[in-house]
């Protein structure tokens, strides 16, 4: 026979025991088991790129995203008071085992990219209860000089 146990958790470790028994022999065995999990890591997210571009310029804002699970991680883009998410298509991004990067490419700088908070926003949640959602973000001024 297998002991299997599902859905493990850290509370599943400790001594385990197993009893057999025939018409000819009785055997007992005990054995200890350890269960290993990563912890929970609450979302980190650290904005890693230059504040400035230049005029008529391409830019990509860089942003990581750290955290178990690794956190979703998204842009947002904040003008008069007004925090609006950026579309996905303009957003690349790339993922390992403990660490997201997002990096926002903005074409063709124009002035009217000057004086813009751009957010980097990550979210995730507790490993073991996924009611508890943790947040973080951080943020960039960006600033557009003429060439």
């Amino acid at each position: 026979r297998i002991l299997e146990v599902k859905n493990t958790m850290r509370a599943d470790s400790g001594m385990y025991q197993c009893f057999a028994a025939t018409v000819y022999s009785k055997e007992q065995s005990t054995f200890a088991v350890t269960v290993s999990a990563l912890d929970s890591v609450p979302v980190k997210v650290t904005v890693t790129s230059d504040e400035y571009g230049l005029l008529g310029e391409n830019a990509q804002l860089s942003c990581v995203g750290q955290g178990n699970p690794v956190p979703s991680v998204t842009w947002h883009r904040k003008e008069a008071n007004t925090v609006n998410a950026i579309a996905i298509d303009n957003v690349v991004y790339k993922e390992t085992f403990i660490e997201i990067l997002a990096m926002l490419n903005i074409a063709n700088l124009s002035m009217a990219e000057d004086g813009i908070e751009y957010i980097c926003k990550g979210v995730n949640t507790d490993l073991y209860e996924s009611s508890i959602i943790y947040q973080a973000d951080s943020s960039i001024i960006l600033q557009v000089y003429k060439q």
